[in-house]
């Protein structure tokens, strides 16, 4: 099989391995993980379900587990990735880790031992940041009669708290070398949709209610027939229904996503099962 350029070999439970691959005898490969040409594999470390692209270099204690690797990227000794994607030419000093989610751009630098937080975007550039509003421009003009009485060594030391403000850390630990880039608001329930880190116990509980709410407003609604006007009798069986529907779904939907979090079913495999619900 070839994958580019490169002649690739396909092995028991679903392991692909491109030719001049070095890997020590202690190091280990699970199943579903593809090992690009000329990648390089240390002692006692685990690629598990995880694609590492050409040119690697991989130290040993090494854990590795559902991530996305491109080409050219080191990873040295006794670190941890978990769920997260790794762009082009990524060095990963030794002892750091990235947590689920995360995503790393092109020729970052996790400096040693350091520890990048969920759902981080991590780049070489700075965050762009949003131009002020003609409302803060207007209220910058009318003040700066007032900031200009200030003297020289209050506006100097303004000017380095507006400079330690406005430029995030530029180091990711000891000779790190990348921004993390701050989270939008409002913008997390499609980070961990998306993700292709597991889904939390807290995402699926609020996920439950969301569902819970919406079928409460769908059954409210059709609790009237078409004509509009109610059968004698008809109040108390119809909330009866309700209430045997309600408990039967709720009941369906807290199984299901039970066993997505016990089997770590992907989440768009969980949307479809409970969607067909």
């Amino acid at each position: 099989m070839n994958f580019g350029n490169t002649t690739t070999k396909l092995e028991r439970q679903g392991i692909y391995r491109a030719s001049e691959i070095s890997q020590s005898q202690s190091a280990v490969v699970g199943p579903f993980s593809v090992i690009g040409f000329g990648t390089k594999i240390g002692n006692n470390t685990k690629i598990l379900n995880s694609v590492v692209g050409e040119g690697c270099k991989i130290g040993s204690n090494v854990h590795i587990e559902g991530c996305y690797i491109w080409d050219n990227v080191t990873i040295e000794d006794g670190c941890k990735l978990r769920y997260g994607i790794v762009c082009d030419g990524v060095t990963m000093k030794s002892g750091s880790a990235l947590e689920p989610g995360v995503v790393l751009s092109f020729k970052v630098v996790v400096g040693k031992e350091f520890v990048v937080p969920t759902y981080s975007q991590v780049s070489l550039l700075q965050q762009p940041i949003e131009e002020d509003s003609d409302e803060e421009l207007e209220y910058a003009d009318s003040t700066s009669a007032i900031t200009s009485t200030l003297d020289k060594s209050d506006g100097e030391s303004d000017s380095e708290l507006s400079d330690t403000h406005f430029n995030p850390a530029s180091e990711l630990g000891f000779g790190g070398v990348g921004y993390i880039w701050p989270k939008c608001e409002g913008g997390h329930e499609e980070e961990w949709r998306h993700s292709v880190a597991p889904i939390t116990e807290d995402k699926i509980l609020e996920a439950v209610k969301a569902l819970e709410d919406e079928l409460e407003l769908i059954l409210d609604g059709n609790t009237l027939p078409p004509s509009g006007e109610l059968k004698p009798n008809s109040i108390d069986s119809d909330e009866d229904d309700n209430d045997d529907l309600r408990d039967d779904f709720d009941k369906e939907v807290e199984e299901t996503f039970l066993r997505a979090v016990h089997e770590n079913i992907q989440e768009n495999h969980l949307t479809l099962e409970v969607n067909s619900l």
